[in-house]
């Protein structure tokens, strides 16, 4: 029988190593990363911006369960881009569009170029469904690493 003393200890540990491993792993490949959701977005919505501290990989924007109107209407696609934002010139488009339609019922995932350390990055809604009318997208999880 162990002591409840020894009992704690090594609980402590268990949760200690636990802990460590997703910081190692998102260490290697990205330098940060943040979730968040978005309600009711337009064409043209950008999202909030994020200075990159210098990570190795590729830039991922990652959404999960996607829908339109409410689920009103029934989800087709969402078209996503990579920008930069830099100061007293017209921010820069970063890779191509990348075009969502996993998202639906799962994660669509897009690879963006890596960006460098200290650059400021958003990520713009260009289409939902493939126009740039009045249709509204809800993303239940997004995921950018970075």
């Amino acid at each position: 029988m162990t002591s409840g003393a020894n009992r704690g200890l090594r609980r402590a540990g268990v949760i200690a190593a636990a802990a460590l491993v997703p910081f190692a792993v998102v260490n290697n490949a990205w330098a940060g990363e943040y979730e968040s959701y978005i309600v009711q977005a337009l064409p043209g919505f950008e999202s909030s911006r994020w200075t990159d501290d210098g990570g190795t990989g590729v830039t991922k924007v990652e959404f999960t369960k996607c829908k339109v109107n409410s689920g009103y209407t029934a989800f087709t696609s969402t078209h996503v881009q990579m920008w930069e934002h830099i100061k007293a010139w017209p921010d820069e488009q970063r890779g191509s569009t990348r075009k969502y339609t996993a998202c639906k019922t799962g994660t669509s995932v897009g690879e963006f170029p890596a960006m460098t350390k200290g650059d400021v990055s958003y990520f713009k809604v260009s289409k939902i469904n493939g126009g740039t009318g009045t249709i509204h997208l809800d993303v239940s999880k997004v995921r950018v690493a970075h």
